[in-house]
């Protein structure tokens, strides 16, 4: 049973593909935060706001961490937003002395938003390549029937 067309085997590649799915997946978001939270600390021990080895640390840690999705699922349903629950297990998967540096200073919001604009422009990466391959298409066709006469319909 499936509650939209995208549940179902049938009708969801009328709505999407494969590839952009892959995207908006959970584990995929997950991914984009984590990849945030790296970002963040290396900027920040650029500038001097966490120590200056804390960033490499953090982005090695992270690199490697293989999150526990089940408690993150339900860990997100108490909490209502993931961030939180997945700084927790990010923390627990670093070097005890640089795990308090990972999201120093964000809030929860920022982590969210720079996830979800990193999602998305994944997706327009998508969208354009599809969008090259129809110009394409319709400069060849274009280009063959330049010459093709057109009549007027009478009504």
């Amino acid at each position: 049973m499936y509650i939209s067309a995208f549940d179902s085997r049938m009708f969801r590649n009328l709505f999407g593909t494969e590839e952009i799915r892959r995207i908006f997946t959970d584990e995929a978001y997950a991914q984009y935060l984590v990849h945030t939270e790296a970002a963040l600390a290396r900027a920040e021990s650029m500038v001097g706001v966490i120590p200056r080895d804390a960033g490499a640390a953090i982005t090695a840690a992270l690199d490697t961490v293989k999150l526990d999705f089940e408690r993150l699922s339900q860990e997100t349903e108490i909490v209502g937003y993931p961030v939180l629950p997945l700084v927790m297990q990010l923390v627990q998967h670093t070097p005890e002395a640089m795990g308090k540096y990972i999201h120093w200073g964000a809030t929860t919001q920022d982590i969210m938003d720079v996830a979800s604009m990193l999602k998305m422009k994944e997706g327009l990466k998508l969208v354009e390549r599809e969008l090259d391959t129809l110009i394409e298409i319709l400069t060849s066709l274009s280009e063959k029937h330049r010459d093709t006469l057109v009549g007027h319909l009478q009504t």
